[in-house]
């Protein structure tokens, strides 16, 4: 199952959020949509239209009822197929790391803490890409994204 969190993060005003985690299998999750946030706020996630898929509905203390109809077959917002076989080295690094694709990528790099908070980002064109990745030691979660192909990778910083 994948998780949707709604509320306040970092001391509340502006930083609210509801954002949709992609379970990646292995207790690893990534942070997929934002969603409109609510600083108190409560969701339901059910078929509300009759149609199999899941239905989301957030309302909250600070905007009004959201509601979120889903028309893929997931209940993400973009539907990205998990088809680039990239590596990341070393891993554990100290913050620099090379990617590795296993085919030509033009896209974009993003990586994210255990938190889900984009912490870091940057392009991609050709098979290579050196990052310097200034982040204190913990674990983090780089995505890759070609078009509607996507993978993530976990990397540890020490």
């Amino acid at each position: 199952m994948d998780i949707l969190i709604t509320g306040s993060q970092a001391g509340g005003l502006p930083n609210i959020y509801s954002i949709v985690y992609e379970n990646l299998g292995n207790n690893t999750f990534l942070p997929v949509d934002t969603l409109g946030g609510d600083y108190i706020s409560a969701c339901i996630i059910d078929d509300f239209n009759g149609d199999t898929r899941p239905d989301i509905i957030i309302q909250g203390f600070v905007d009004d009822t959201s509601v979120y109809w889903n028309t893929s077959v997931t209940t993400r917002l973009t539907d990205a197929v998990y088809d680039i076989t990239f590596h990341v080295y070393p891993n554990p690094s100290n913050g620099i790391v090379t990617l590795q694709s296993t085919e030509y990528t033009v896209g974009n790099i993003r990586v994210f803490d255990a938190r889900g908070a984009l912490v870091a980002s940057d392009n991609m064109a050709g098979f290579y890409k050196s990052l310097q990745l200034s982040l204190p030691n913990g674990v983090y979660f780089m995505q890759i994204v070609n078009g509607k192909k996507s993978q993530v990778q976990k990397i540890i910083i020490q």
